[in-house]
């Protein structure tokens, strides 16, 4: 006789399958979100923060949020809008900010690298959004008016042809107390094409960050940000654009054996196609010079220190040369900080003698090392490595000192300017001019070292002379 079973009803069976996918989404506690701005309501949602020790805080996430006026509502799009300065947003009833919006359009290769799914479908000309991640503390009291936290603004790098906004999820930055903002600007020719007439003026890129800001500026209170503490950050073109914003009254060739390092000769013929696609007059001199200060003097013929003098020299022309100017520029009129980013991780994709690349630090400071698969789900971001402890450290110590800069707008990291106050006595067309007061802290300062090397010679002589004296007096066996 066969055993019976119990029957099981499919449907039930369905129904509780069901619910064991839902239970174990990597979505599981995703709320949703509603905000009020100016131009309307918006619907987000929020996340858990990853941190085990931020068990009651939570992570506002608004996707794709409109800050220009959309293509679909001009009657005539390439006519109103396109070469046109963008206009202020609308829309009716409830904006949804739960997904990310189009990039502006663009080659996919450089936004693919880090959003492998990235294809044409998501690229439009009307790409004007912008996201923002607030933090939401769970044990907070209610109250009419809660308080504000600082804003970080992200402007995306890119030679102004490639990138997107979402690239940059700002989750692990505004699980630091702070509100985070990325957006989209127009790129190549649609964003700065220019005929040098009223047709076509340009810089329609800069006009989109611009309408981007003062959306900020408009409504990030509503989303917990304060509007009176801005940090506008970029990197590469972003950086370059945070730079005009701040002086705004509105606000070389590939070499195929570079692994294999390079010859003196290579480095040669490097050199002079550099100087004559420039059209350097005193051509003879500045080769001089170039040579002079690139060349690896104890081992002139090595060729992996010859490829690292060349990228040496190529990087002070593409970004050290103007970096200096501009911190010089500004240091001048306010307190001016640096920093060099200089941790290669043992994972990192790039090979080891290529040093530490152009913008390698935004992944630590985005979090890139604490994207798991959730975070993949739900931003489409795929970091390019793996990332092990020490990664995650540097991420954590990177997103620590933007944020605390943010907040406070100073940062713990003073050595020079503790530790060497000669530097502060260059002439002023280089650093901040001094005070009466610094140089009287300085010359002070200057007072107390050599006083104290003084008596520190003096301590040494006598101590000397003590043990000449005492092996003097010893009584001597004749």
């Amino acid at each position: 006789m066969e055993p019976s079973y119990p029957r099981i009803d499919v449907k039930y069976l369905f129904i509780l399958t069901l619910w064991v996918i839902l239970t174990f989404s990597p979505c599981e506690g995703r709320e949703e979100v509603t905000v009020d701005t100016i131009y309307g309501p918006v619907k987000g949602f929020s996340i858990h923060s990853h941190y085990s020790a931020y068990e009651r805080k939570r992570i506002n996430v608004f996707l794709g949020i409109p800050y220009a006026k959309r293509k679909s509502q001009y009657d005539d799009f390439q006519r109103e809008f396109r070469f046109k300065k963008p206009k202020k947003p609308y829309w009716g009833g409830v904006w949804d900010a739960t997904y990310y919006r189009p990039a502006c359009p663009q080659p996919l290769w450089y936004v693919k690298q880090t959003v492998p799914n990235f294809s044409y479908k998501d690229v439009d000309e009307d790409c004007l959004y912008l996201n923002i991640f607030s933090p939401q503390r769970t044990d907070e009291p209610s109250s009419i008016s809660p308080s504000l936290y600082p804003v970080m603004v992200f402007i995306h790098g890119g030679g102004f042809v490639y990138g997107a906004a979402q690239q940059y999820p700002g989750v692990f930055l505004a699980e630091r107390n702070v509100v985070v903002v990325t957006f989209n600007y127009r790129l190549g020719p649609l964003g700065f094409l220019s005929t040098g007439d009223g047709n076509a003026i340009g810089n329609y890129g800069m006009w989109d960050q611009y309408r981007a800001l003062e959306f900020v500026r408009d409504n990030i209170k509503f989303f917990r940000g304060n509007p009176g503490v801005v940090t506008l950050f970029g990197s590469s073109t972003g950086a370059a654009a945070v730079g005009l914003h701040l002086l705004s009254p509105r606000t070389v060739s590939n070499l195929p054996t570079l692994a294999d390092g390079i010859s003196d000769v290579q480095f040669d013929n490097i050199l002079y196609e550099f100087l004559n696609d420039r059209d350097v007059e005193d051509l003879t001199n500045t080769v001089d010079a170039l040579t002079f200060q690139y060349t690896y003097w104890p081992q002139p013929k090595n060729f992996s220190m010859v490829r690292q003098r060349v990228i040496d020299m190529m990087s002070d022309y593409m970004f050290g040369t103007g970096m200096d100017e501009v911190v010089k520029a500004h240091s001048r009129f306010n307190h001016t900080y640096v920093y060099v980013f200089d941790y290669f991780s043992w994972n990192d994709y790039l090979p080891r003698y290529r040093g530490i690349a152009h913008g390698q630090e935004l992944q630590y400071v985005f979090g890139f090392p604490f994207i798991n698969e959730t975070y993949k789900d739900l931003f489409g971001v795929y970091p390019r490595q793996y990332y092990d402890y020490a990664d995650r450290n540097t991420s954590e110590y990177m997103i620590a000192l933007w944020t605390n800069f943010s907040s406070s707008g100073q940062t713990e990291y003073a050595f020079w300017r503790q530790y060497f106050p000669k530097i502060w006595n260059r002439p002023s067309q280089f650093t901040t001019p001094k005070s009466a007061q610094e140089a009287q802290e300085v010359t002070n300062f200057k007072t107390a070292t050599w006083s104290l090397m003084s008596v520190g010679i003096i301590l040494i002589i006598i101590v000397f002379a003590l043990c000449i004296a005492m092996c003097r007096m010893r009584p001597k066996d004749y």
